[in-house]
């Protein structure tokens, strides 16, 4: 806590300079939609940042603009069909694999040269949607959306390193929207209530509430059949393998259809080594049974790819399991129009 105390002064002081017009932050000509999130990770950020480029794409030229954490290069990238996760990290080679070339995908460290970078190029985005930029405070978004999940929302956090929190509960105020994701699908009528009174949002700010749900397994190869997730029976055992930040929501997922799910799981954006694989392949073989498989996510799949003949016979038996988000309470119509509505208002 003495530690905690220490930091939230100092990012208390950064957000103040800004807010004084100490620190300046830079207006773009062109709608900038921030998505963030004011903890380390685990609130679904990609695939609600996927939602919202889905929603784009056939409005305007649409770019999502990210850092590429974990990558292995620096400065600005413009991603292309050779790019790999090494290069702009796994959410950017994530959203690069799914939308191919209907969304500009980018990464720099710094997202004002990024977006200026962006503005300059032959392909210019009529909107840009950045990707974990909450804490970026260097560019001024037009939209802000705040994302929080259900299972440890801001409000019930400490700071780092006591939490899990970037900055103060406070700073909720820069938000426009709120989402609560990773909700039960079957929230009660009370369970809204007790989360409105706990997020208190301001009047000016829309409160939305997502879960995440899940299509059908995909063979990470990209050969054979898909295997529909309502097909895993008590006959199936599944290894899951992740390096996302929390995969307890996935592991419950398979643990309602799959006899046995055993679970290895690495720290969020995990470069995975030679020795990680060989554990794989050593955890499935002394699986039991016929009907075994290896699941992972989109995310993890951008870095396994380039691996995956280390697999060896367990690679026609690895699948990828998509996700993506559902709103709540009939609310996506209403969402979706706030961000169309904004970015037409706006170009």
């Amino acid at each position: 806590m003495p530690f905690a105390a220490i930091y939230g002064m100092v990012v208390l002081l950064r957000n103040k300079l800004f807010d004084w017009g100490v620190l300046k932050s830079r207006v773009f000509p062109l709608p900038v939609i921030c998505i963030g999130n004011l903890t380390v990770g685990g609130t679904g950020k990609t695939p609600h940042t996927e939602h919202v480029a889905g929603v784009l794409k056939g409005i305007c030229r649409t770019a999502v603009l990210s850092r590429g954490y974990g990558r292995r290069t620096h400065g600005f990238i413009l991603a292309d069909g050779s790019s790999d996760a090494a290069a702009i990290g796994d959410e950017p080679k994530q959203m690069k694999d799914k939308f191919g070339d209907s969304v500009i995908i980018a990464v720099d460290e710094s997202r004002t040269e990024g977006i200026g970078l962006l503005l300059a190029s032959e392909d210019r985005p009529g909107a840009v949607v950045l990707d974990d930029a909450y804490q970026h405070r260097y560019v001024k978004p037009s939209l802000t959306v705040l994302l929080t999940s259900y299972e440890r929302p801001f409000t019930c956090d400490a700071l780092l390193p006591a939490g899990r929190l970037r900055e103060n509960k406070a700073e909720k105020h820069r938000a426009d929207i709120i989402i609560l994701t990773k909700c039960p699908a079957d929230m009660a009528p009370i369970d809204y209530r007790i989360a409105i009174n706990e997020l208190k949002p301001f009047p000016y700010q829309e409160l939305f509430f997502t879960t995440l749900t899940y299509g059908d397994l995909q063979r990470m190869d990209g050969g054979g059949d898909v295997l529909p997730l309502s097909s895993l029976t008590a006959r199936h055992s599944v290894l899951l393998v992740t390096g996302i930040a929390n995969p307890s929501q996935l592991k419950m997922q398979l643990e309602k259809r799959a006899g046995a799910v055993t679970a290895i799981n690495y720290p969020d954006h995990h470069s995975f080594t030679r020795r990680d694989l060989q554990r794989v392949v050593s955890a499935f073989r002394s699986m039991r049974g016929d009907d075994k498989i290896i699941v992972t996510t989109e995310k993890d799949a951008a870095r396994l790819r380039p691996m995956m003949e280390q697999l060896g016979e367990a690679k026609d038996k690895t699948y990828v399991l998509p996700v993506k988000v559902k709103f709540l309470l009939g609310q996506e119509e209403k969402f979706n129009n706030i961000i169309k509505r904004h970015v037409r208002e706006n170009m």
